[in-house]
């Protein structure tokens, strides 16, 4: 599960930096004071990809301890999204609220949903 949660973790680290490099030819380089920000979030999306990848794992295994802490750090992504965003202050905050608080929650349990309902039919069958 660590080979799959790594190759989870290096393949989102590719895509934000395509995703940072396709901005500096656009946009133009970011300027120095946004570095700081810039490798926390690179970090943070290293980390974070590799965690929920693991956790996916044992979540679609069937363990209850991981589906409850999965459950928990959603819930705590969307209350701490919804807290440093402070979308109730102006409009354009409900769509960034929207795009990094709630799709990647909806996203990530979707799609662990729709594998563990794969693996469960699969299991159904073959006890048959």
């Amino acid at each position: 599960m660590i080979k799959i949660s790594s190759w989870i973790c290096g393949t989102c680290l590719i895509v934000w930096i395509i995703f940072l490099g396709i901005g500096s030819v656009f946009v133009g380089p970011p300027p120095p004071e946004d570095w700081g920000i810039i490798s926390i979030i690179t970090a943070g999306i290293a980390i974070g990809s590799f965690v929920l990848s693991y956790l996916g794992g044992h979540i679609i295994r069937e363990n209850k301890g991981a589906l409850r802490l999965g459950v928990l750090i959603s819930v705590l992504w969307v209350v701490g999204s919804f807290v440093a965003l402070e979308p109730y202050n102006r409009y354009m905050n409900w769509t960034e609220f929207l795009w990094i608080g709630i799709i990647p929650v909806i996203s990530y349990l979707g799609i662990l949903w729709v594998i563990s309902g794969f693996l469960s039919k699969k299991k159904k069958m073959e006890d048959s």
